[in-house]
């Protein structure tokens, strides 16, 4: 695979917009540690472009698992090294196309989130199995206030909460949120939250009824449902997109 091609890859990748929260840009060391895997791997590196020249939407890049005998084995797999699909459109096409091919026994995709709709692009779901479960993201907001407002609220609702960070005090306060984003305030809050608790809300990563049967919130259920309402994060599962 030529530097050409990874040109290629890395445009269309710095022109997908960001689906998830948490998503990572990939930057240009971790492109020349592709660039070097590919050009030493022990099998063929093979990918997958989808849309017009010069308005791509995404590719899919795999290799070969090796095997003593790719045609007689009866277990062919390929392992999915990276996939940018800039629309659900993009993403359907290109799983669509590795998953057609009818020489493959397995298709191992080495990072994916936990709501991937995957199971649903087959006819089988059960054919879908989730091998691990692992953590790509330690996510530390330093500046609380910078942190809130990195994202939009559109719901026309208001909560108040207090947040307690044990090392940085500058982040313990009593702060509002709304649609008109995140302020602190002087006033009494219905409840109080950890710092991990208010970055899993950001994210999406839990939501506050969930945290509160955990116990991790302490407020009657409907101030929780106007909790939920407020940090509503759009439904997805956020996601880095790549190891590093």
């Amino acid at each position: 695979m030529d530097a050409l091609s990874f040109e290629l890859f890395k445009r269309i990748a710095n022109a997908s917009p960001a689906l998830r929260a948490a998503t990572l840009m990939r930057w240009d060391a971790w492109w020349e540690i592709q660039r070097f895997r590919a050009a030493h791997a022990s099998t063929p590196v093979h990918a997958v472009v989808i849309g017009p020249e010069g308005v791509e939407r995404g590719y899919l890049r795999f290799h070969v698992q090796p095997s003593e005998n790719w045609f007689t084995s009866g277990q062919r797999t390929i392992i999915v090294d990276d996939i940018v699909a800039h629309d659900d459109d993009a993403w359907r096409g290109l799983m669509g196309h590795i998953l057609s091919q009818d020489i493959l026994h397995k298709v191992v995709l080495p990072s994916r989130p936990v709501d991937d709709p995957l199971p649903l692009l087959v006819e089988n779901p059960r054919a879908v199995q989730i091998s691990d479960l692992r953590d790509e993201s330690w996510i530390r907001p330093l500046d609380l206030k910078e942190f809130l407002n990195g994202r939009k609220y559109g719901r026309d609702s208001r909560v108040v909460f207090k947040v307690s960070d044990p090392i940085l005090p500058e982040n313990t306060g009593v702060w509002s949120l709304s649609a008109k984003g995140a302020e602190r305030i002087r006033e009494s809050a219905a409840f109080e939250l950890s710092l991990q608790s208010v970055t899993e809300l950001v994210f999406g990563t839990q939501s506050a009824i969930t945290l509160a049967a955990a116990g991790r919130i302490d407020a009657g259920n409907d101030d929780i449902a106007a909790l939920d309402d407020a940090f509503a994060a759009g439904g997805t599962k956020p996601h880095s997109g790549i190891s590093f």
